[in-house]
């Protein structure tokens, strides 16, 4: 494990040196005469050196690659500057906002101190300790001001802390029984409508849903489009590092920032996919429509019924190249985006949509509806996609054009199998209601309200059920944890690629740690263990680490 972790960091902290000087070289070289060419070597290797120092520890930051107690606190300490300032503006608002007339810098009606999105979007954009981190170091690097106190690192998080903007809405279910009586429950739920983040000023729109499935409708405010309004997305940082470094106008405020986020980044990504690749497991073996966020599901759906496109072919395609992540960046590749597109075509088949190619960037809608265009366009439109031996084959040109293949055999062996693997569990694994037969829930997700009071937060939802009925899984995965507390009583926690699902107050557990489930499969016993009242099941599922509303995925 150590050895995993060493190399970890180390890929980290040298992928902001191998940006910058890949930078430098493209700069330069058009313009350095041979004779100079000594001179680019001495530029670029002082170039190299500089930026991995700006990434490497210093003697009060962390120390080293591998984390010594010193290393632990100040850890800690990052992340719990992160946790304090990433709530220090989160206001509610009266409603949407837009370009013109922004809640930001403005305030609201209530600061709640917590993040509130039904969506989580507040979750994605939160100030992380690799960005803080990498903002420092890069500082005291050009600052010479190598000892960074705890005063300095609260400064930097308090300058680039978020501000987020809700709005009230709510989740209206309806339930009708075998009796033909009708059960209403109205939840409260906060929609994030404005987020101004060190990444992007963001304003989010919505629109009323309605839902039938089985004995139940559902209306509730669906996530229908995302615009970033500033004319860069990166304003805010590079605005931040030029007054913060003492930049000149002359400066590259690009390759400054390419290499605070790459030299975050690197670690980022390596830290979220560490647990899954030591598990020896394919995701693709337990993958199922729980796994897709529930804002994108139904975007998905869209473009399948404007461009005769399976949902759940996309949908592979999204996770495959980003991990559902909007804003994910290729910088060597110029890629972007849920689908990983080149930054051209982008521009070109946005622009046919009449999408703002600036605006839109991060607009999910905007990046499924181009790519299914393209995709549509590309000769996908006329595929049969009942005919299970041949669809596959038909997609492999076109999966080519977008992963940038030349080779159709290499396409096929590193790119598409792995999204065809995907396609197939996502079109034929749904996510299974927990407790069969048994639909009422008596505590739903989110702040509990007496007498138009705010108090406790439920983490989860409740489904009331006689003890000893089955629990089945919602979704394949991995059991990480089986055990008993005197709050959750008997529980049993599984993961998947995406979430984590924890079936609390069970009677009995029948799954054990490090088994491998699949959806539907019985994993315990309703029971009342615990701080129960009766017998019932208590859901909570996590994306990320933090809580989301169980019935975005039960209902998707």
């Amino acid at each position: 494990m150590k050895n995993i972790g060493k190399q970890m960091a180390e890929k980290a902290l040298l992928k902001g040196a191998k940006w910058a000087g890949k930078k430098i070289l493209i700069l330069l070289a058009p313009y350095i005469p041979i004779i100079a060419i000594v001179l680019v070597i001495l530029v670029l290797v002082t170039t190299l050196i500089a930026s991995m120092f700006g990434s490497m520890p210093s003697e009060q930051s962390l120390t080293g690659v591998e984390l010594s107690e010193q290393d632990e606190e100040i850890l800690v300490e990052y992340e719990d500057l992160c946790d304090q300032y990433n709530v220090d503006d989160t206001w509610l608002v009266s409603g949407e906002s837009s370009p013109d007339n922004p809640h930001y810098p403005g305030t609201g009606q209530r600061n709640f101190n917590s993040m509130r999105d039904r969506y989580n979007n507040d979750y994605k954009l939160r100030l992380q300790w690799p960005v803080l981190h990498s903002v420092l170091l890069h500082w005291a690097m050009i600052q010479n001001e190598y000892d960074i106190d705890n005063s300095t690192r609260e400064e930097f998080a308090r300058e680039l802390h978020p501000y987020y903007y809700y709005k009230k809405s709510e989740v209206i279910r309806t339930t009708t029984d075998d009796e033909g009586d009708t059960h209403t429950t109205r939840t409260t739920v906060y929609l994030l409508v404005e987020a101004y983040t060190i990444s992007g000023h963001y304003q989010y729109h919505y629109e009323w849903e309605t839902e039938r499935y089985d004995n139940t409708t559902k209306r509730y405010e669906q996530l229908k489009d995302t615009k970033q309004i500033l004319p860069d997305r990166w304003q805010r940082l590079k605005t931040y590092i030029k007054d913060k470094y003492d930049l000149k106008d002359t400066d590259d405020m690009e390759l400054n920032r390419m290499s605070i986020i790459e030299a975050a980044n690197g670690f980022k990504e390596e830290q979220q996919w560490m647990d899954w690749l030591l598990q020896n497991e394919p995701v693709s073996d337990f993958a199922t429509t729980s796994m897709i966020p529930p804002d994108l599901f139904f975007l998905f759906k869209d473009a399948e019924d404007e461009y005769d496109l399976p949902w759940w072919f996309l949908a592979a395609i999204a996770f495959n190249e980003s991990g559902f992540n909007a804003t994910k960046e290729n910088i060597g590749e110029n890629r972007y985006g849920l689908f990983q597109m080149k930054v051209t075509g982008w521009e070109q088949y946005a622009t046919l949509l009449d999408f703002d190619i600036t605006k839109d960037k991060d607009n999910p809608r905007a990046q499924i509806m181009s790519t299914a265009y393209m995709l549509a366009n590309s000769g996908l439109s006329s595929i049969d996609w009942e005919d299970e031996e041949r669809w596959q084959e038909d997609t492999l040109p076109a999966l080519a054009e977008l992963g940038g293949y030349n080779e159709l055999e290499e396409c096929r062996d590193v790119y598409a199998e792995s999204i065809w693997q995907y396609a197939e569990r996502f079109s034929g694994t749904n996510a299974n209601w927990p407790v069969p037969g048994h639909t009422e829930i008596s505590s739903p997700y989110g702040y509990r309200t007496i007498f138009g009071i705010e108090g406790e937060f439920h983490s989860g939802i409740d489904i009331p059920a006689p003890s000893n009925a089955q629990v089945i899984s919602v979704s394949g995965g991995k059991v990480i944890s089986v055990g008993y507390d005197s709050r959750s009583g008997k529980y049993v926690v599984i993961r998947d690629a995406v979430n984590q699902y924890s079936y609390c107050h069970l009677n009995r557990q029948l799954v054990r740690s490090g088994d491998t489930v699949q959806p539907g499969e019985i994993v315990g016993l309703v029971g009342s263990t615990g701080r129960s009242s009766g017998p019932h099941l208590h859901l909570t599922v996590k994306q990320n680490g933090e809580t989301i509303d169980p019935l975005l995925i039960l209902d998707s």
